[in-house]
């Protein structure tokens, strides 16, 4: 696995993401860079990359999840703002939602959106392949609750019922194909 070396630390996963929301008292700004290391999530400021806004470790982290977008990209506005304003985004996966227990052990929220491309698909292609990384370095098994994105572990019982809407003439070939390539990758 490639890592990535950012001043003395060493990460294995890099995005732009966009501020969301959150019940810190603190001003976030609309853009950062989340870093990713075995043991914190890292979050910094995108105009000052040497300015640290926020350090989630893993161990801290009660719930961690993948949900749907909410379109409230801020930041995005004229043509890079969402084509649909933000309407795709409510059904698909492209935000990150963590609950965890701050520095002065409270409960804290945070949330942010995969902001890598302005399309949406891609978005949520970012957010699987974090996932992916997040399983290939342990990191779910520091989070004390953890949902993820994928789909329950019947997968072919998934494709079986795709196939029968197939043979019923509900789903044309591309779309059975493509369905179906989709739910394999998930294996």
């Amino acid at each position: 696995m490639n890592t990535i070396t950012f001043g003395d630390d060493t990460f294995f996963a890099r995005y732009k993401v966009d501020y969301i929301s959150s019940s810190l008292a603190h001003k976030i700004p609309i853009h950062l860079q989340m870093c990713v290391s075995k043991d914190s999530f890292y979050f910094y400021e995108v105009k000052n990359i040497a300015n640290l806004v926020l350090c989630i470790p893993h161990d801290k982290i009660r719930y961690f999840s993948f949900v749907n977008g909410t379109g409230l990209r801020k930041g995005r506005t004229g043509l890079l703002k969402n084509f649909d304003n933000g309407l795709l985004n409510n059904i698909y996966k492209n935000e990150m939602q963590f609950d965890y227990i701050d520095t002065s052990n409270q409960n804290a929220l945070f949330r942010v959106g995969m902001a890598t491309s302005i399309f949406v698909a891609r978005r949520t292609t970012d957010c699987q392949h974090l996932e992916q990384l997040l399983r290939t370095y342990s990191v779910y098994g520091k989070f004390s609750t953890v949902q993820q994105t994928s789909p329950s572990p019947n997968v072919m019982a998934q494709i079986e019922k795709l196939g029968e809407l197939h043979k019923s003439g509900a789903l044309t070939d591309e779309e059975f194909q493509s369905k179906k390539t989709e739910l394999l990758g998930k294996l």
